[in-house]
């Protein structure tokens, strides 16, 4: 049985339909990619998972976790389950050091069987961090953010990681440092759901990619497979089959 699987999946802003997927999972220990453009339901897609919007969207369908029912549950609750959002725009704390936002983490309930990740063990995965403690998070660079609002969600000790758009605004060489960490996070047993615009990059670190389209799954399979799909292809990868 797979950690989390998504039946039936609908999200509606008043008469406009901005999501519609079938059947997607995730297996526990592995990450997921979810690629597509611009207003392809990426960012809806996590973010109906969650149970939050900026708008009033209607949410219809089934998510469960472990096999539970967590459709009807409210966003605060699927937070204290685990499923944790990293949001576009790295939400940190500007007027804070990197060691108050870190500090600032709610750990897990009493009794939760769920890794929490001390702050030794974040400045093992990010050594920059460390040496950026005790500055503000207003004079971090992008890449230094989104290393702090990964670190702050690891805190809290995610049963699932939903990363939203985390290359945006980065340098192709932090892109590719950033996600092989969140490859090796995976590896040691968390599950992520990675949603991405750098589609080469996606591939060469996720288990599993969906392609989305007008906020409907029109494609997916391993790396291997969707390198050779021609949608992706002719609209992602240059044309050319890698």
């Amino acid at each position: 049985m797979a950690l989390l699987e998504i039946e039936n999946l609908s999200v509606d802003y008043g008469g406009n339909h901005a999501l519609k997927v079938e059947k997607l999972s995730l297996e526990a220990g592995t990450l997921t990619g979810v690629v597509g453009a611009n207003g392809a339901g990426k960012s809806t897609l996590v973010n109906s998972l969650l149970n939050w919007s900026r708008g009033k969207p209607r949410i219809a369908g089934r998510v469960t976790l472990d096999g539970i029912d967590i459709s009807r549950l409210p966003t605060a609750e699927r937070a204290r389950l685990g499923r944790l959002l990293v949001p576009e725009g790295r939400g940190v704390f500007y007027e804070m050091t990197v060691e108050e936002n870190l500090r600032s983490v709610l750990p897990p309930p009493p009794g939760v069987n769920r890794r929490v990740f001390s702050m030794d063990d974040i400045l093992a995965l990010f050594p920059r961090l460390g040496e950026r403690l005790h500055h503000l998070g207003s004079a971090l660079s992008g890449g230094e953010r989104q290393m702090l609002a990964l670190s702050r969600a690891l805190m809290a000790g995610p049963r699932i990681l939903l990363l939203d758009e985390p290359s945006i605004g980065l340098a192709p060489q932090l892109v590719m440092a950033l996600l092989k960490s969140v490859r090796q996070l995976v590896d040691g047993g968390l599950t992520v759901l990675l949603v991405e615009q750098n589609v080469r990059a996606a591939l060469e670190v996720v288990d599993h990619l969906y392609l989305f389209e007008r906020g409907r799954v029109i494609g997916e399979g391993t790396p291997d497979e969707m390198r050779n799909d021609p949608r992706l292809v002719e609209a992602y990868l240059g044309g050319m089959r890698q």
